[in-house]
């Protein structure tokens, strides 16, 4: 299934969302079904070199 993480943010706060050390996308910690989740609210695009 997914993933579990460790946040250090409250649901309703902004998050950015890194992969192997690349912003990736923004988003927002939100509870779905008694669990923590984050739903994405932005894509970053990646720069092309």
């Amino acid at each position: 299934r997914g993933a579990v993480i460790e946040l250090d943010r409250k649901v309703g706060e902004a998050i950015d969302i890194y992969v192997n050390n690349r912003l990736v996308a923004r988003g927002e910690v939100v509870v779905v079904e008694d669990r923590l989740g984050i739903t994405m609210t932005e894509i970053i695009k990646a720069e092309r070199n």
